[in-house]
């Protein structure tokens, strides 16, 4: 009678496993797995976040102003094209397609290339070491990409060869925002995410608004001071964002675990 209990049992449970949400099933305790580390959450997609930095939130709030404001000072400096708002650089580069207007899609191609390949490069830093260590190199090599741009823009070279370690620098910020849960380049998904909390709280259901809310807040405010500062001072417009960066490299760095924290020194790529 025993037996015959737990095949039952077990045999639901075939049935129910795969019912499951991804959110049960990936580091949940309910899956039988061994739950998050503490410092550790679950992103939008139910992956484990493996990034560990001292206050995170601040960090991604931080990331995401100095993203608004180098997208402002690209805008200007380029007359419309963007170095970290992508989707209008598609929007263009298809515009000028249709119009047959090669020479008006160069740019915005080109920006979307460099874009993907700083994506590109900081998610193989990711792969090829631990990723405390890849965030910390992901951060340094940001701000090293914005002060190039700082110390060209004194020379008389064109905009667009002036700027592009800008969209470098993006792609490879959007794989570190992932990675501690904020901090990414575009808000095109926490507006529609604000929406559906502030449904949810008028249903009484969650009270989560505020959280989607400050990221739009924080690239409108990014850009604000951005495009004053390009109107007021134009080097400083870009000295100030890489301030903000090296700081943030600098915690990161600070964070790295030590050399006797075996736990966290393996590579956890799953991001």
């Amino acid at each position: 009678m025993k037996q015959q209990r737990t095949r039952k049992i077990n045999a639901a449970g075939a049935q129910i496993g795969p019912l499951l949400s991804p959110r049960l099933r990936i580091g949940s305790p309910a899956s039988g797995a061994r739950p998050p580390r503490k410092g550790v959450t679950l992103n939008d997609e139910g992956t484990t976040i493996r990034f560990r930095i001292g206050h995170p939130q601040l960090v991604g709030f931080a990331l995401t102003v100095v993203a608004g404001w180098i997208d402002a000072v690209g805008f200007l400096r380029l007359g419309g094209p963007y170095v970290s708002f992508m989707s209008g650089n598609t929007t263009q580069l298809g515009t000028g397609m249709g119009n047959f207007d090669l020479v008006s899609a160069v740019l915005p191609a080109f920006l979307i290339l460099l874009f993907v390949v700083g994506a590109l490069a900081a998610a193989l830093l990711r792969g090829l070491m631990t990723v405390q260590r890849a965030l910390s190199f992901s951060l340094g090599i940001e701000s090293a990409l914005i002060a190039t741009a700082l110390c060209l823009s004194f020379f008389s070279v064109s905009s667009a060869l002036t700027l592009a370690p800008l969209p470098l620098a993006m792609g490879m910020q959007n794989v570190v925002g992932r990675g501690i849960g904020s901090g990414r380049t575009f808000v095109t998904g926490s507006l529609v995410r604000l929406g559906e909390e502030l449904a949810a709280a008028a249903l009484g259901r969650s009270n989560r608004w505020s959280e989607p809310a400050l990221t739009w807040t924080a690239i409108m405010a990014g850009a604000a001071m951005g495009a004053l500062l390009q109107s007021i001072e134009p080097w400083a417009a870009l000295a100030l964002p890489l301030t903000g960066t090296l700081a943030i490299t600098v915690l990161a760095i600070s964070n790295r675990p030590s050399s006797n924290g075996r736990q966290h020194s393996q590579r956890e790529t799953d991001l």
